[in-house]
């Protein structure tokens, strides 16, 4: 895969204006939006996932469907060594562990499709997806930063 060079404008704004408001709200402000704005990768995502069928879900062991149905988003704020961090949100197949480090059957299929092994060839759906929306997500935040800053900082006044 082709990488190349990625810039943003419009950051510092946001860390200024993060700066007026008190650390908590301001934290609260900065999921909230960045939530928002990676919608557009997990529906991306969840479109390229491979669709299983019924019967290979029951032979593999797990329920609920198939690797589409596991894509969802988490949100982690900072603690421990990443207390600087005020968020990380990120989209991808669920990563429940069994019996410790075992993978779980979803995350098997997760890593076939994305990376390819002996009996699948290589279709990235993480990356892919990532890829398409990284521009729509900037600009996503970038507009619901402001828009709930602007509805923070009214109230404020």
């Amino acid at each position: 895969m082709r990488s190349e060079d990625f810039h943003v404008d419009g950051l510092d704004q946001i860390l200024l204006k993060m700066q007026l408001l008190d650390v908590q709200v301001g934290a609260k402000v900065l999921r909230d939006a960045g939530k928002d704005s990676m919608k557009p990768v997990m529906v991306e995502m969840r479109r390229l996932a491979h669709v299983g069928d019924e019967e290979s879900a029951r032979i593999a062991g797990y329920q609920g469907g198939d690797l589409r149905d596991s894509v969802v988003m988490r949100t982690r704020i900072g603690s421990g060594r990443s207390k600087s961090r005020v968020a990380t949100i990120s989209v991808g197949p669920l990563k429940k562990k069994h019996r410790g480090r075992t993978l779980s059957n979803i995350t098997q299929k997760a890593l076939a499709q994305e990376y390819g092994n002996e009996n699948f060839k290589m279709d990235s759906f993480i990356r892919r997806a990532m890829d398409a929306k990284k521009r729509e997500v900037i600009n996503s935040l970038r507009r619901n930063f402001a828009k709930r800053f602007d509805k923070v900082w009214s109230k404020k006044l």
